[in-house]
């Protein structure tokens, strides 16, 4: 199987919202700080970052189709004050709440093909390499 069609079947193994909650809950843990970058209403934001994270994962096999879309969302988000640490902070969070939801289905191996695609995504949100 390859890594794009394992990621998709971990999403799928989440609960819609769980990721979400988890995620914001380790980010907001670890960096309480970043808090003031974001104006929308909790559960709105959930939505939208779930969404967003599972287009993404479903488009990943496609890397040209997401390069437009990926640079418009890191621009998006650069306009909202996020700096390149940030994109650090958000994948230790996104890592965490994948290890909370999915428990002992959570492997090295799994945890290899998210941290190759989270660098990926940044890259392609802020064009920069992540290495």
């Amino acid at each position: 199987m390859s890594d794009v069609a394992h990621l998709k079947r971990t999403l799928d193994r989440i609960p819609r919202g769980g990721l979400a909650e988890a995620f914001y809950r380790a980010l907001f843990a670890a960096h309480p700080d970043l808090r003031t970058l974001f104006s929308t209403d909790p559960g709105a934001m959930e939505q939208k970052f779930e969404v967003t994270l599972r287009s993404i994962v479903e488009s990943l096999d496609r890397p040209a189709d997401m390069a437009v879309p990926l640079r418009t969302l890191g621009q998006r988000h650069e306009s909202y004050g996020v700096h390149p640490d940030h994109y650090r902070f958000a994948g230790e969070a996104l890592r965490e709440a994948l290890r909370e939801c999915l428990g002992e289905t959570w492997t090295p191996d799994l945890e290899r093909a998210w941290n190759d695609a989270y660098s990926r995504i940044v890259e392609q949100m802020t064009g920069k390499p992540t290495g």
